[in-house]
């Protein structure tokens, strides 16, 4: 898994993610997947970090022409 920073342009403060998957187009209509990367960056960064400093995260496919990703793994050290 990998992400890439977002911001949101009417609140320059809010930082959010884009946790991009391989197979996301097989499993983009399977309910419980936003529920496990949910947990999966909590467990990264920790409970505190995911409920104070995410503002937002949105999940897409990962292209194979992607710039500016980043292994999810490297998250903890954004926030």
């Amino acid at each position: 898994m990998y992400f890439i920073l977002l911001e949101n342009q009417n609140k320059p403060t809010d930082l959010g993610i884009k946790v991009l998957l391989k197979n996301y187009i097989i499993h983009k209509d399977n309910p419980r997947l936003r529920e496990a990367v949910y947990v999966h960056i909590e467990h990264l960064i920790g409970e505190k970090a995911f409920a104070n400093d995410i503002a937002f995260i949105e999940i897409g496919q990962l292209e194979s022409n992607s710039e500016n990703i980043i292994e999810l793994y490297n998250l903890k050290f954004y926030f």
